[in-house]
C-alpha cells in the first residue's frame, strides 16, 4: 500500500539488508548430490563452517548480491577505523543529497592459525543520517564475541595473533580495515 508507494516514489528510502547471499548461477557453491538433496533422504553437511557468505569469501567468488547488501537513495562514506581498548570506532557520513539509513557491519578475520572462516560478521549498527551528517559507530570486541571453541582445552579461547577488522556496507563492500594484535586467553 502506502509504504511501498513511499519507497517507490522516493518519499522514504529503502534500508533493509539481505540476510543471505544470492548466487550468480544455480549451484554456484558446487554442492554434491550427497550434500543436496542428499542420498536416501540423508544430507551430508560436509561444508563445515563455510556456509553462505563465508563460502564466498573463502573461495574468492563474487556473488550476485552479497550478505548484508541493501539499497538506498543516498550515499555513505566511511572514515578510517580507530581502535581504543576493546572498542572499534568508525565514522559514517551521508555524502548524498537525501536523508537515509545505513547499516555499518563489523567483520573479523581471525589469525591463520585459528583455522576459522574468513570475514565473520560480529556486529552491526543502524544509523539514520541527514545529508552531510556524520556519526561514529562503535563496536565492542570482547572475549565472548571473539571466542572460538578449542576442542583440546574444552573451552572457548581467543587465539593469539593478528586479527583483520573490517567495517562495511555488506560482506563484499568493505569500506575500512585495520589489523590488530589480540588474544591468547581462555574465556
Amino acid at each position: 500500500g502506502n509504504a511501498l508507494a513511499d519507497v517507490l516514489f522516493g518519499a522514504m528510502g529503502p534500508s533493509g539488508r539481505l540476510p543471505l547471499t544470492f548466487p550468480k548461477v544455480e549451484n554456484e557453491v558446487q554442492f554434491t548430490k550427497a550434500q543436496w538433496p542428499g542420498v536416501e533422504k540423508v544430507a551430508n553437511y560436509s561444508e563445515g563452517l563455510l556456509v553462505g557468505y563465508r563460502w564466498y569469501h573463502a573461495h574468492r567468488v563474487r556473488p550476485q548480491y552479497p550478505f548484508g547488501h541493501g539499497l538506498t537513495y543516498t550515499q555513505f562514506e566511511y572514515g578510517p577505523l580507530r581502535m581504543s581498548g576493546g572498542l572499534c570506532h568508525c565514522a559514517v557520513k551521508n555524502i548524498g543529497s537525501r536523508s537515509g539509513t545505513e547499516v555499518a557491519q563489523l567483520y573479523i578475520t581471525y589469525p591463520d592459525l585459528a583455522s576459522e572462516p574468513p570475514s565473520q560478521l560480529k556486529g552491526f549498527h543502524t544509523v539514520f543520517l541527514q545529508p552531510g551528517q556524520v556519526r561514529t559507530v562503535s563496536f565492542s570486541l570482547t572475549q565472548e564475541s571473539l571466542g572460538i571453541w578449542d576442542v583440546q582445552r574444552k573451552a572457548f579461547v581467543v587465539p593469539q595473533g593478528t586479527y583483520k577488522i573490517h567495517v562495511g556496507a555488506s560482506s563484499q563492500d568493505i569500506r575500512a580495515s585495520a589489523d590488530v594484535m589480540m588474544g591468547g586467553s581462555s574465556i
